[in-house]
């Protein structure tokens, strides 16, 4: 069945390996070319209901709320049942996660350009186009984080009083600000004298560095932060969750997110810069 848990899932297709060396979990390149973009879309939609269960969790002790509930069922329902659902064959392949974390990368990417578009305009100041409508995203995905914590441990027969539940929720919001320190990175001016070297040589040093610096700073943001919520679920409710799971996946999904991301933005902002120099030239010979 297309619905069955992840891990029985994969004992089952040890099972038929060594049985009948069929490999139900198999696919093609193309397979998984053509599962991305239903990918990127879940991993955007997931992020962005996130946040608001998020909030409704941090106000709701036992998050057993039929609007929690909703938003759980609603967050499942992208991943597993929707148009934007991976085959269950493909769903745990790596090239799944990696596109799934482009898409969540999106959402903190918008708010931080929305951000700067809005302290452009003077809207809001400086300090809070960088820092305030990320943050503002960032805080409660970051409480889902513990959210999803707190189940897994009820699954497995533990409980977490209400002061445990609060505090773990308080501390992964606080571990979800960490999301804003790449973004902000990755968005500062492009420094003018970046646009000066035209050099192809130079411009393929500049798009290393950019990846480089990028994959180190997203991908010790997100595999730090993981390890983070797992140390504070471990430390306030649970004797059985894992600490440090998914802590491969997160530093290398991450930082290659992070890293094509900073690449890519840079890139934009030398070619305007570029431009910008080109007709400041053209003005002072006319």
């Amino acid at each position: 069945p297309d619905n069955i848990d992840p891990v029985k899932r994969s004992e089952l297709a040890s099972a038929i390996k060594r049985q009948y060396d069929l490999d139900i979990d198999k696919v093609s390149i193309l397979d998984r070319v053509a599962d991305s973009p239903k990918s990127i879309v879940r991993g955007g939609l997931s992020t962005l209901v996130g946040a608001p269960l998020g909030l409704a969790a941090l106000f709701d002790i036992g998050n057993d709320s039929s609007l929690v509930k909703g938003l759980q069922g609603a967050r499942d329902y992208i991943r597993e049942d929707s148009i934007f659902a991976s085959d269950p064959s493909i769903r745990n392949k790596y090239t799944t996660k990696l596109a799934e974390g482009f898409g969540s990368f999106g959402p903190f990417l918008g708010a931080g350009l929305a951000g700067r578009a809005l302290a452009r305009k003077g809207v809001v100041s400086p300090s809070v186009g960088t820092f305030g409508l990320p943050a503002a995203l960032a805080v409660p995905t970051g409480i889902s984080e513990q959210v999803d914590r707190l189940e897994k441990a009820r699954n497995m027969g533990e409980e977490a009083n209400a002061g445990q539940e609060i505090l773990s929720e308080l501390i992964g919001g606080a571990i979800g600000l960490s999301e804003i320190v790449p973004i902000a990175s990755f968005l500062k001016k492009v420094p003018k004298s970046a646009a000066r070297n035209p050099e192809i040589n130079a411009r393929i040093t500049q798009i290393a560095k950019d990846f480089t610096t990028g994959f180190a700073a997203e991908g010790a943001q997100e595999s730090l932060a993981s390890l983070a919520q797992d140390l504070t679920a471990r430390g306030l409710y649970s004797d059985t969750l894992p600490i440090g799971e998914s802590f491969f996946d997160e530093l290398t999904i991450g930082g290659i997110v992070g890293g094509t991301a900073k690449a890519v933005i840079n890139s934009l902002g030398r070619k305007r810069q570029g431009i910008k120099n080109e007709y400041a030239e053209e003005k002072i010979k006319r």
